[in-house]
Formats: structure tokens, sequence, C-alpha cells
């Protein structure tokens, strides 16, 4: 059985991106004044080509600041929004840091065919990190519905165990 890189179709270079601002983990800042507001936060990302990447909105929602980090390389390069869709939870960031040389050749596409149940699908991330720490977790899968929450045609349901980050 074939294999598909699912949403998080990787080029093996990890991307993190940081966020500063009045985000929580839950999405814009929306506790009472007297509540302590998250002033970092991170989240995961895919190269979609030369400086572009593709991440979630929460991850951006509310933020001043985002840097981009990857893996293997120390420096932190600063990203702008591009645009983003709340409703799907996605947004599009571009690298903007002069310092930054490009992703180089993306090594990946993407299918626009509806894939079949039982395919085979990996998840990538960064779960957790103050827990489980800043290595790229793996969990593996299938497609078990091509059909998300409330029957959502825009997405998959997979059985890949998924946790926050």
């Amino acid at each position: 059985m074939k294999k598909i890189f699912l949403l998080i179709l990787f080029y093996i270079i990890t991307i993190v991106t940081y966020s500063q601002g009045y985000n929580s983990k839950w999405g814009s800042y929306s506790g009472t004044p007297y509540e302590q507001q998250p002033s970092a936060w991170s989240g995961s990302g895919i190269a979609l080509d030369t400086y572009h990447i593709a991440t979630n909105h929460h991850v951006i929602d509310g933020a001043v600041n985002i840097t981009v980090k990857i893996t293997d390389d120390d420096n932190e390069y600063r990203a702008e929004v591009v645009t983003y869709d709340s409703e799907n939870d996605l947004a599009i960031i571009k690298v903007v840091d002069e310092r930054f040389g490009g992703f180089g050749k993306i090594k990946y596409g993407f299918k626009p065919e509806v894939e079949d149940l039982g395919m085979e699908v990996f998840v990538l991330g960064y779960p957790l990190i103050t827990t489980m720490g800043t290595d790229v977790k793996l969990t593996t899968g299938v497609i078990s519905s091509r059909s998300g929450f409330q029957g959502n045609v825009s997405q998959y349901q997979v059985s890949a165990p998924v946790q926050p980050g």
C-alpha cells in the first residue's frame, strides 16, 4: 500500500514557528484582564516553496512577532503572515529575514485526488514541548474516513493519534 504524507508533507526540514503576542493555546486570548496572558507559544509548519510555510491559524493568531526555526540551524528567522483561514485553522507565513537563504528545492508535491480508506499515513509534529521535549514526534495510522468532524469533506479522519502542538 502506497504511503501519503497527510497534511504535514515533510521536506525532512523540520520547521517550528514561534509566536509572541496575546494568544493562548486555545486561540485568541479571551480571559479576564486579571488572568496572566501567555506571551509566547510554538507550532509546527511545512515548507511550501522557497520562503513560504503552512502552519495553523491558532499558531499565529494574536501574534505580534513570528519567528521560524529550522532543525539543524541555530538561527531564528523573522516571518510575517501572508494569509489565514481561521475556520479551517490554517495560515501561510513568509520568512522575510534577509539572513534566510530559502528552503531550496522542495522534494514533494500535493495530490489533488481523494485518497482511499485504509491508506497509510503519518503525522510529524512537536506536541506538548514543555513535557515531551523539542524533538520531532512521529505517529502512524490510516485514513479511516474521507470526511472529518460533522461530515466536513475538506478533512480526512485518521487513526494516527495526534496531540496538541
